[in-house]
């Protein structure tokens, strides 16, 4: 964002706050003067209700420029069945088996928020205030304070209930949090700066440093993620909860899949990728296949934090690597490498990724000076070892060369293009991910077997803006 859309933003926060104390008065008007053959109960809530419209208003129309601005307000999200997005921006996957805490005031105790999920699954969601007060959620619309059922807009105790387009959202002015949570169980969590470095549970601590996300109740900080999610389960007196094991890695497979992945000569395994830092005395850091690392040929325990350099583990063999705020790098320990730089490299670059100078038709510039036509001759030449065969030359686009799947490619692919995907076409353009989908499809001996991959692709770039996409049904690409 530049200067110019920040001051805008915060001008906007200005100027709604400035007609905070005119627009009461309009409401208290409307009120008295339009509903006055109502109760006074009625009145309170239906000032109650307008009330929270206004605030949660000026959160949001204030950080118009930027959907919140995470100088105020830190936004933790559980998508899909597993997938969690911590407030300090770390991924993971937990199937749980209970009430976990995901979030709340870890100091105070004066409010707490649980994910109740059941076989893997989440099945609802619940708002504690204190031991006296609280709401559960469950995903057939359905709220229940104790054992009584409330309809909405309600309000009681500093909670406000509403229902928007498609999901409910639970806030508190008060306490410092909005929630969003919709029937398929993808459930958002806002919280204001006041609460940063006061939080604890599944969506992390808040204090904006992904390292430390992974900390049990008990203090310890600990790498895999279902030992760190483990331990925010909520034990009730008539039932303890059963320890989730972390999902194997390992399974028995039929010959006849074993057999079209060994045999299949377009397979492609990435088996390494490498970083060299000069600035730490030249150091090489090495991320695995398996998610291993080594740091100048030693095989080291991660996270690791050393000078600008920090190494974490995400998601079982997934691994963030960032050095200072110029360079992220994110590796998912099979054949995915994804490669954030800011401004300060551009027209520095060099390689397969090409120089990052904003012009494309020089992205396929060879050591020698020269930009090649060919895509094999440019690869070619970035080899480090010239013993590496050379990549032969062949039609770039395997649709031509395997007709039979082009026609499934097209059709399959265009769902990245749906109104299932719309609201994120604005934020991550769809137009490579379709080309890239029609490839591996076509690439595949089975068209299927890369479909579900590729359009998981684009959804996972989508959660990264944090636009959450419910594309998978129980006939298509279940997991």
């Amino acid at each position: 964002m530049g200067k110019s859309e920040k001051d805008t933003a915060s001008t906007m926060v200005i100027n709604l706050n400035t007609k905070t104390e005119s627009s009461l008065m309009m409401m208290m008007w409307w009120l008295t003067g339009l509903v006055s053959d109502v109760s006074a109960d009625v009145k309170m809530l239906l000032l109650a209700v307008l009330l929270t419209n206004l605030l949660l208003a000026t959160v949001i129309s204030g950080s118009s420029g930027s959907l919140l601005q995470e100088s105020s307000v830190s936004r933790c999200s559980l998508f899909g069945n597993h997938h969690i997005k911590t407030f300090d921006g770390s991924f993971y996957s937990f199937a749980g088996d209970c009430s976990y805490l995901l979030a709340g005031d870890c100091h105070k105790r004066s409010f707490t928020l649980l994910g109740d999920y059941q076989d893997g699954e989440k099945i609802g969601f619940s708002v504690y205030l204190g031991e006296y007060f609280n709401l559960r959620f469950s995903l057939d619309g359905s709220v229940m304070q104790e054992d009584k059922r409330v309809s909405m807009p309600f309000a009681s105790n500093g909670i406000f209930i509403e229902k928007e387009a498609g999901y409910y959202k639970i806030s508190s002015d008060e306490h410092g949090f909005v929630v969003k949570t919709d029937i398929s169980g993808n459930i958002q969590i806002l919280l204001q700066e006041k609460l940063y470095n006061k939080t604890c549970g599944l969506c992390g601590n808040f204090n904006k440093f992904t390292e430390d996300d992974f900390r049990t109740q008990e203090g310890t900080l600990v790498g895999n993620s279902y030992d760190f999610a483990n331990s925010w389960a909520l034990h009730s007196q008539g039932k303890r909860c059963k320890r989730v094991q972390t999902p194997s890695n390992t399974c028995n497979i039929s010959s006849d899949i074993a057999e079209k992945c060994a045999d299949d000569p377009d397979a492609v395994c990435t088996r390494s990728a490498s970083v060299r830092i000069r600035d730490m005395d030249n150091s090489l850091i090495k991320m695995k296949h398996g998610g291993g690392i080594s740091l100048n040929g030693q095989d080291i325990q991660i996270p690791l934090i050393q000078g600008a350099l920090r190494i974490q583990r995400v998601v079982r063999t997934s691994v963030h690597l960032t050095y200072g705020e110029d360079l992220q790098i994110d590796w998912d320990g099979h054949g995915e490498l994804l490669v954030k730089l800011s401004p300060v490299y551009s027209e520095r670059m060099c390689g397969l990724c090409g120089n990052y100078n904003g012009n494309q038709g020089d992205d396929f510039l060879t050591p020698s000076g020269m930009v090649e036509a060919l895509l094999e001759d440019f690869g070619n030449s970035w080899k480090l070892n010239a013993d590496c065969q050379d990549l032969s030359k062949q039609d770039s686009d395997p649709c031509n060369l395997n007709p039979r799947l082009a026609k499934y490619a097209e059709d399959s692919c265009s769902i990245l293009m749906s109104s299932a995907f719309e609201p994120c076409h604005h934020e991550v353009s769809p137009t490579p991910y379709v080309k890239n989908c029609r490839f591996d499809v076509c690439s595949c001996s089975n068209g299927k077997d890369c479909l579900c991959s590729a359009i998981a692709n684009y959804a996972a770039a989508c959660a990264r803006k944090s636009v959450l996409v419910q594309w998978r049904e129980p006939d298509f690409c279940r997991k």
